[in-house]
């Protein structure tokens, strides 16, 4: 792939032009983003997410690909499954054909409604979501994760075949925003609408590829307008774009020049935490002529207490990237704490391999039994520094962990 790239946008958009993917960086052969090295191979970088039911076929003997793929583009069984069936049963039903016998079909939200409660204000889905078929679906492609295993298939367990990356530095601000090319995944994840049974295609259509709903109607669907879509909520005048819900929840970066990316984690804009940790925030996304501190004193002029959010795991980030006497302890305390979200807790036994202590010890050999394959993974990556002895006696079972990357790990 070359660095050289063509904008496909209309011309009233910017687009119908070539433009520089790197433009203010000289990529000389030697760089790893230079057009003959691996992150611009195609079979290496892209084709597991741009094309269909691509096998690389790796040959070790005459260490060569024999790649395969059978659409290169993002076709039905990308999301679907094998639809050979599903063709079948369409020629013998012909123009009466009803659909179905897709190999996966997304259920998740059938016959579920969102009721708002008036007395909050958000709604409240009306059976749980016990699984996240849909999800990891989607999280094949949009997700920042390394291919560990050929021949992933909708419906089988994602984690199976990707490792998917945690909460780390350089791939996320302290707070949890996107920093790097992370890709959506791992920001849902943090998010209190992933915890209340969201699934993407609540906001999403996967066909279309547009919203749902235009604007601030797409989040009308479960947050009351009279209270959220009003003066009184977001402090700007109707209309404008402070008034735009997602540019105070969701704020978007700019990717590879021309793509701009909402961060998915959908948090409580928190100025005060840029103030501690020096992470980004919605409000200076706007007012760049003001510091976080002024956005922060303005929120308190408003006379409202300033809500915690749910992601409450950045101090012990923060901590651990200034190199604070009590890290270890503030990651432990993430690590352990059910009540933060699966990758965020990750991202914290990671950190705590860098502390071998007893508690970092007695923190992961607890984690190592978590619900959640990403925390057990990054429950044996935090027992790494310990005596070989001990780390047989407590990661022998995992060897027999259900999930592959798990396995791998152990």
């Amino acid at each position: 792939a070359l660095s050289i790239t063509w904008d496909s946008r209309p011309a009233d958009k910017g687009g119908q032009r070539w433009f520089h993917l790197y433009p203010n960086e000289k990529i000389n052969s030697a760089d790893e983003l230079h057009w003959t090295k691996r992150t611009q191979n195609w079979n290496y970088m892209c084709a597991d997410c741009h094309s269909t039911d691509v096998k690389k076929n790796y040959d070790e003997t005459s260490n060569t690909y024999k790649t395969t793929w059978k659409e290169i583009t993002v076709g039905c069984e990308a999301c679907h499954g094998p639809g050979s069936e599903h063709v079948k049963q369409a020629k013998v039903a012909g123009n009466d054909y009803a659909g179905g016998n897709l190999t996966v079909n997304f259920i998740e939200r059938n016959a579920v409604a969102w009721a708002i409660d008036p007395a909050t204000g958000n709604a409240i889905r009306s059976t749980p979501r016990t699984t996240d078929t849909e999800i990891q679906v989607c999280a094949q492609c949009h997700s920042r994760r390394g291919q560990i295993a050929d021949g992933f298939k909708p419906g089988m367990n994602f984690h199976d075949y990707y490792r998917a990356s945690a909460l780390q530095p350089g791939l996320y601000h302290a707070d949890g925003q996107q920093l790097d090319e992370v890709y959506i995944w791992g920001s849902f994840e943090q998010s209190k609408m992933n915890k209340a049974g969201v699934t993407c295609s609540d906001c999403h259509d996967p066909h279309t590829q547009k919203l749902k709903a235009e604007g601030n109607a797409v989040c009308a669907g479960c947050h009351l307008p009279a209270k959220y879509d009003a003066e009184t909520h977001h402090r700007h005048p109707q209309g404008s774009l402070g008034a735009q819900c997602v540019n105070c929840h969701m704020p978007e970066k700019t990717y590879m020049v021309i793509d701009p990316r909402r961060d998915h984690s959908m948090r409580i804009p928190r100025p005060d935490i840029s103030v501690s940790t020096g992470a980004p925030n919605a409000c200076n996304s706007c007012h760049r002529e003001d510091d976080a501190a002024w956005a922060a004193d303005a929120i308190k002029s408003w006379g409202v207490t300033q809500p915690k959010g749910y992601q409450q795991f950045s101090g012990a980030f923060h901590a651990a990237a200034s190199n604070a006497p009590d890290a270890n302890v503030q990651l432990a305390n993430i690590a352990a704490g059910t009540q933060h979200p699966a990758i965020a807790r990750a991202g914290a036994l990671e950190l705590l391999a860098n502390y071998p202590t007893e508690m970092s010890a007695f923190t992961a050999g607890k984690a190592l039994n978590d619900a959640d394959p990403v925390v057990r993974r990054a429950a044996i990556m935090a027992l790494q520094n310990l005596p070989a002895a001990q780390r047989l006696t407590q990661l022998a079972p995992l060897l027999n962990d259900p999930i592959r990357t798990v396995r791998m790990e152990a």
